[in-house]
């Protein structure tokens, strides 16, 4: 088993991340099947701008904090 299975808590905070990081996320959450949330703060995305992508993935059954 990889290490991305045993993801719980994806801590992505602090970087300069934009809404790309969001739609691969959503792309790929079936390789990491453990993960319950993503922390995406300090990062380069606006939530009120990018809303409908971070409802994406919390339809995944993911929390999100932005």
């Amino acid at each position: 088993m990889s290490s991305m299975h045993c993801v719980v808590t994806l801590n992505l905070g602090q970087n300069l991340l934009t809404e790309h990081a969001i739609d691969h996320l959503i792309n790929n959450r079936n390789s990491m099947p453990n993960m319950k949330s993503i922390i995406l703060s300090q990062n380069k995305i606006i939530e009120r701008k990018h809303k409908s992508l971070i409802e994406k993935l919390r339809k995944l059954d993911l929390t999100v904090s932005v």
